[in-house]
């Protein structure tokens, strides 16, 4: 049984291979293999026109870039006058004018077979032309220069460099393909010039192809690169807004695996984005069941129900005017999703959404409690849960001491070497060091935090934060230097002018401060913090009948803190 079967697995490969060979155009049928491109524009006008040719027998055209370049649709047609919609883009590249593309053709098409290797000068070639006259022959060209090309060949020939003999293709005597005809853009070129018909096969997608612009520019439906993996990093690349291709692309995602819960997930996903939360729906549904039978590699139950979860949560809390949630998309919903994935299995991950879950709810004590269990896994400690956890428990038990405890676990999980991704956490310990009272840590915190972004890259509002911790601190002169910085580097400076006023009077600098008050004077004679500030100062140094022409004006203007001033200055 064994040699009957490997017997018959040879004889099935020796007839495909037959039938492959016997599709392969000799030389004397080559313009089987040429057709005629046609693209149109969304209107359906005929924008652009031009040679091309099977390079398979599944209907694989190559030809001009340019041609389909502004195309919203386009077909082919060959000799016998039959015509095939282009179904998909296949490769492109623009600096070498050359596009690979599928074709509708539902049967086996005759194709050009490309060289094994390249020619040189001298070298005797037969172009062909598209024509529906089955008695026009090859004409033959010679090879008057070969030049090296990235790993192929450029060649110039003798046929002339005209539009009919532009991307025609050049067979040797059995009718391979060896090259393409080209324009030759050299100044005053009376002949044409060909690229080696090897390249045809860099013309492939890849994962990254969705973002090159060569084929992002086109709005014609591109293939998926081959492997589930591979197509997947595609589509989470591709223009979401270019919804005619998304979804095409997410069809031929789940043709093309339709026993995998992933490809499900993934237009489904897809479906949520563009409001189509009926069609999102049913491919979850689709999921569930592929899940259920399929292989270790793919998307099982548990993690099918997580991603369900996950997206209700993202799709409520970034809901918008646009797009609203779908009915019966609740958190309540999200959160039961993944305690079904958690049932299924006890992740950490799921546990980490149902916290996540939890805090949307305002349940926040139950929310706390979940990720300090998540914290409990090593693999998820992290600075991002230690937040959560922080900000869970401070709506739960507003003041608790475990608060200023998680933040310092918090800043502990920080990657080391700290970089400026890490940097806000210390501004987040600062606050509620603020909050505890605790302002000299809180200053500490603010001097890490400059640190690592460094000076120039902080504004005013900074300096002015730590200059606010630096007095509550009493560390006066680190106040100071920082309130002037913040003058310095502020675009309106004013509101920072007066607290540095403010602080010279507070440290009894004087001299200092009523100076600093007149100035500001010039830009603010109606403030009475200017005409208190200025009072204090003169009633200080002696001067009372100043003090009080300065202290009742700031009265007058409707501060009300200083009377106690004026009937001690009065005496």
């Amino acid at each position: 049984m064994k040699h009957t079967s490997k017997y018959l697995l040879l004889a099935l490969s020796f007839l495909f291979s037959v039938a492959t060979v016997s599709a392969q155009v000799k030389l004397k049928d080559a313009l089987k293999a040429v057709v005629q491109v046609k693209a149109f524009d969304a209107a359906n006008q005929l924008i652009a026109s031009g040679n091309g040719f099977y390079v398979s027998d599944k209907g694989d055209v190559v030809c001009a870039y340019q041609v389909l370049a502004k195309a919203d649709r386009a077909e082919v047609t060959d000799m016998k006058g039959k015509t095939f919609a282009l179904a998909r883009i296949l490769g492109a590249d623009s600096s070498n004018d050359l596009i690979r593309f599928s074709t509708a053709a539902t049967s086996s098409t005759p194709f050009f077979r490309l060289c094994d290797a390249p020619v040189s000068q001298g070298s005797a070639l037969q172009i062909v032309r598209f024509s529906k006259d089955k008695k026009q022959k090859p004409e033959a060209v010679t090879v008057t220069a070969d030049a090296p090309y990235n790993l192929y060949k450029y060649y110039d020939l003798s046929v002339a460099n005209e539009d009919r003999n532009m991307m025609c293709p050049l067979l040797d005597e059995e009718g391979t393909l060896v090259a393409m005809t080209q324009k030759n853009m050299k100044k005053d070129a009376t002949t044409a010039c060909a690229i080696d018909a090897r390249f045809i096969q860099s013309l492939t997608m890849s994962s990254t192809a969705a973002i090159q612009s060569d084929l992002r520019a086109l709005a014609l439906p591109k293939a998926l690169p081959e492997g589930m993996k591979e197509a997947s990093t595609f589509l989470y690349l591709m223009n979401k807004a270019d919804t005619v291709n998304c979804l095409l692309a997410y069809d031929d995602f789940v043709a093309a695996y339709p026993s995998a819960p992933d490809a499900f997930v993934s237009r489904a996903n897809y479906f949520a984005s563009i409001g189509r939360f009926q069609d999102c729906e049913k491919d979850y549904a689709a999921a569930f069941r592929a899940a259920e039978t399929a292989a270790d590699t793919l998307m099982q139950p548990d993690a099918v129900h997580y991603a369900l979860s996950d997206l209700i949560y993202r799709t409520i809390i970034l809901q918008t005017d646009s797009i609203p949630v779908f009915e019966g998309w609740t958190m309540e919903r999200a959160l039961d999703e993944a305690g079904k994935a958690y049932a299924l299995k006890p992740f950490t991950l799921y546990n980490y959404q149902k916290a996540n879950c939890l805090f949307a709810l305002r349940r926040y004590e139950d929310a706390y409690l979940g990720f300090r269990a998540v914290l409990s896994d090593s693999n998820f400690v992290s600075p991002e849960v230690y937040m959560s956890a922080i900000r869970s428990l401070e709506r739960a038990r507003k003041n608790d001491p475990e608060i200023l405890v998680l933040c310092d676990s918090m800043i502990q999980s920080l990657p080391q070497p700290v970089t400026t991704k890490s940097a806000p956490y210390y501004l987040e310990r600062a606050r509620r060091y603020l909050a505890a009272e605790k302002f000299r840590e809180a200053v500490f915190d603010y001097n890490e935090y400059e640190k690592i972004i460094g000076p120039r890259n902080l504004n005013e509002k900074f300096y002015y934060l730590r200059h606010q911790a630096e007095v509550k601190a009493k560390m006066y002169q680190q106040a100071l230097d920082d309130i002037r910085t913040a003058v310095a580097i502020a675009p309106l400076p004013l509101a920072y002018r007066l607290q540095e006023a403010l602080l010279l009077l507070r440290v009894g600098e004087f001299a200092d401060a009523e100076k600093a008050a007149k100035e500001l004077l010039k830009d603010l004679p109606e403030n009475p913090d200017c005409h208190r500030i200025i009072g204090l100062c003169a009633g200080e140094q002696g001067r009372k009948q100043e003090a009080l022409q300065h202290l009742r004006k700031a009265q007058e203007l409707g501060d009300e803190n200083v009377e106690a001033y004026i009937e001690k200055y009065s005496k």
